[in-house]
């Protein structure tokens, strides 16, 4: 469970009513005293093929969202916007030319996240996430929420590549150079100056607006070197980074 609403609430149903009396006078109570209890679990994210290359990171772990949830859902019993990702097939896709694994969404906080009640528990970062191999360039399946506050190149997220010598490189996720907001405007302001928009559908909610996912490759000036373990994390800023996949170039 990953959280829980009660609340007081007024309801007829298999109970019926019940008759009281104040002074002396009968009188019937048709609507009883009831609890409203809203609970939200977290779905299955589906299971990584075992015969999968280790070039696709498994993020299985670490995803705490899956495709078919609002990253941003809010403790409100009812929301206008609930957008997902329920249209891309768990596994592996081709997504603008490059392969990724996508099984779910990683879903980081932001100075906008943390002014909501969420659902969900959007950390700030995530460590550890095993690579165990070298790898010539680091891929990115990635997006943003709020990320059309910030401006052209502002620095929303990171990850930082922890290497087996103890050495690490960071790569910078930036507003406009690398990924825009998922929520985009159908006709303009919608490429990125180094990288790709990788997937892309119409919004089931509102019109004129599509739903947006970017792709980034990053050169490893290292590729020499192992990769032991890759970070994701939060700058913190307006902008909410979320990561769907990472695939390795040999």
């Amino acid at each position: 469970i990953l959280g829980m609403t009660v609340s007081e609430a007024q309801g007829y149903g298999r109970q019926k009513g019940k008759t009281e009396v104040y002074r002396g006078a009968e009188y019937a109570v048709n609507f009883v005293p009831k609890i409203k209890l809203e609970v939200a679990v977290d779905e299955a994210i589906a299971e990584r093929s075992e015969d999968l290359s280790s070039r696709f990171v498994d993020l299985g772990e670490y995803y705490n969202v899956t495709l078919n949830e609002f990253p941003y859902q809010t403790e409100q019993s009812t929301r206008l916007l609930t957008e997902t990702f329920d249209q891309i097939e768990s596994g592996v896709g081709d997504f603008a030319g490059t392969p990724f694994d996508v099984r779910g969404i990683i879903a980081l906080a932001s100075s906008e996240t943390e002014l909501k009640a969420g659902v969900y528990e959007l950390n700030r970062d995530v460590y550890g996430i095993p690579v165990g191999r070298k790898a010539s360039a680091i891929n990115l399946l990635h997006g943003a929420g709020w990320g059309g506050l910030e401006p052209h190149g502002t620095c929303i997220g990171e990850v930082v590549v922890n290497y087996e010598d103890g050495e690490t490189e960071i790569v910078e996720i930036c507003a406009g150079v690398h990924v825009r907001d998922w929520f985009l405007p159908r006709y303009y302001g919608r490429e990125v100056s180094d990288g790709k928009l990788a997937w892309v559908r119409p919004s089931e909610q509102v019109d004129g607006r599509d739903i947006g996912i970017y792709s980034m490759s990053w050169e490893n000036p290292r590729p020499d070197a192992e990769i032991r373990t890759i970070d994701f994390r939060s700058t913190m800023t307006k902008g909410a980074p979320f990561l769907l996949g990472v695939t390795l170039d040999d």
